[in-house]
C-alpha cells in the first residue's frame, strides 16, 4: 500500500479503505441472499470506526454493530442502522432512545428501562433479542426466549427488530448451537411473533452456511484477518492495515555494547541501530522484544533489544536509512499482524484492538 499523504506524526496507521470496502463486498457476495452487517466495535478492531463505517455503507451493509453508546454516537450520522451490542445500564437506555439506534436485550429489566426511555421521547426502539444457545456468555436461555419475546412485544415503545445468537466456535458444538437457534426462532414465530431479522454467524461462522439465516454480523474478516492461519481468509479478502513509525536517531554500537533497557541484546560486532519512535504504549507489544522484524525500504531487518514505552530499535547495519524516514513495524510483507499475534501467543483481535486511539489513522 502506498500512502497518498504522510502525516506529521511519529507513528501512525495506514488504513486501505478501498481494501476494506472490497473485503466487505466479497463477504456480502459470499453470504447472499443473506444480508451483511458490519461490526465496527473496538474502533473497528483498531482500524478506525469512522473509516470502516463509511466503507461499510458503500459496500452495502444494512447495519453497523457497536459496543456501547459512545461508539453508536460516533457512527450513527452515516445513515445506516446501528445495533448496540452492549448491555444498557442506567442512562444508556435514554441515550439509545436519543440516538435512535437498535439495542440488544436479554433480560426483562433492560427491556423495561428501554420501554420507559422510549415512552418519555414518544418513539420506538428496535430490540434485538439475544439468545444464549450454548456459549454461556450473555443471552436469555433458549427455553426462556419465547416468554421474553412476548414481554418485549407487549412493552410500550419497543418493537422486536431481530433475534440473534453467538456461536462459541467450539469444535463439534457449532452445529448444535445453530439447530438450537433455529428451533428457538421457529418457536417464537409459532407464538405469533414476527422476527424481521435472524442473525447468528460472525467472522468465524462464515464457514457454516446454515448459520447465515437472514444476516451475518462480520467484524475481523472485514479487515482481511482470520483467527485461523492465513489460509482461513474468506472470499479473496486481504489485510488493509500497516503500522509505520519514524526513525528518530541512529546509533553506532561497538562489539559488546547494548541498546535500550537491560542487556537483552548485546552487539557481537560493530553495527548501526535505528531508534524508532514507537513502543509498547503505542501498541507494539513488549513481548516482541528481540524477536520481531521491521521493514526498512522494503527490506526485513531485526528488531533488537527491549521495546520500551515509546521506542524500539532496528538493526540497520546493512540497510541505509535517514532520520525522519518511516519504517514498517507491522503489516508488511515480512511482519504481518497475524505473525505478531502468533509470535506472542495471542489472537489477531488483541493485537489490532490494542492499537491506541491516539495513533493517527490515515486512509488511503
Amino acid at each position: 500500500m502506498t500512502s497518498r499523504r504522510t502525516p506529521a506524526a511519529a507513528a501512525w496507521l495506514e488504513v486501505d479503505v478501498g481494501r476494506i470496502e472490497r473485503n466487505m463486498r466479497a463477504i456480502r457476495r459470499l453470504v447472499a441472499p443473506a444480508k451483511f452487517m458490519a461490526v465496527v466495535k473496538a474502533n473497528a478492531y483498531g482500524h478506525g470506526a469512522a473509516l470502516a463505517a463509511r466503507a461499510a455503507r458503500r459496500a452495502g451493509a444494512i447495519a453497523l454493530c457497536v459496543f456501547g453508546v459512545r461508539e453508536a454516537e460516533e457512527v450513527r450520522r452515516l445513515g445506516l442502522r446501528v445495533l448496540n451490542l452492549a448491555y444498557p445500564f442506567g442512562e444508556d437506555a435514554a441515550a439509545v432512545a436519543r440516538l435512535g439506534v437498535d439495542q440488544s436485550v436479554w433480560d426483562r429489566a433492560a427491556a423495561e428501562r428501554l420501554s420507559s426511555a422510549a415512552r418519555r421521547r414518544g418513539q420506538r426502539i428496535g430490540v434485538h433479542l439475544k439468545v444464549d444457545t450454548g456459549m454461556n456468555r450473555v443471552g436469555v436461555p433458549a427455553a426462556g426466549a419465547v416468554d421474553l419475546a412476548r414481554r418485549i412485544c407487549a412493552m410500550p415503545g419497543l418493537s422486536l427488530a431481530g433475534v440473534f445468537t453467538t456461536l462459541a466456535e467450539r469444535k463439534g458444538e457449532n452445529e448444535a448451537q445453530i439447530r438450537t437457534f433455529d428451533r428457538t426462532c421457529v418457536a417464537i414465530q409459532r407464538a405469533g411473533i414476527e422476527i424481521p431479522l435472524r442473525h447468528a454467524a460472525t467472522s468465524g461462522g462464515l464457514k457454516y452456511p446454515s448459520a447465515w439465516f437472514d444476516a451475518v454480523r462480520v467484524g475481523i474478516a472485514c479487515f482481511g484477518f482470520s483467527k485461523e492461519a492465513e489460509g482461513g481468509r474468506r472470499g479473496g479478502t486481504a489485510p488493509a492495515l500497516r503500522y509505520l513509525a519514524r526513525v528518530i536517531d541512529l546509533k553506532r554500537l561497538s562489539s559488546g555494547e547494548t541498546a535500550g533497557y537491560g542487556d537483552l541484546f548485546r552487539a557481537r560486532r560493530p553495527m548501526t541501530i535505528a531508534v524508532v519512535s514507537a513502543g509498547w504504549s503505542d501498541g507494539v507489544f513488549r513481548a516482541l522484544s528481540n524477536v520481531w522484524r521491521g521493514e526498512v525500504r522494503g527490506r526485513s531487518v531485526p528488531l533488537v533489544g527491549r521495546i520500551s514505552c515509546n521506542h524500539c530499535y532496528l538493526d540497520v547495519t546493512r540497510t541505509p536509512v535517514r532520520i525522519g524516514e518511516p519504517v514498517v513495524l507491522m503489516g508488511g510483507a515480512s511482519n504481518s499482524f497475524e505473525a505478531a499475534a502468533e509470535s506472542i501467543g495471542t489472537s489477531i483481535y488483541e493485537v489490532t484492538t490494542r492499537l491506541p486511539g491516539t495513533l493517527p489513522r490515515v486512509g488511503i
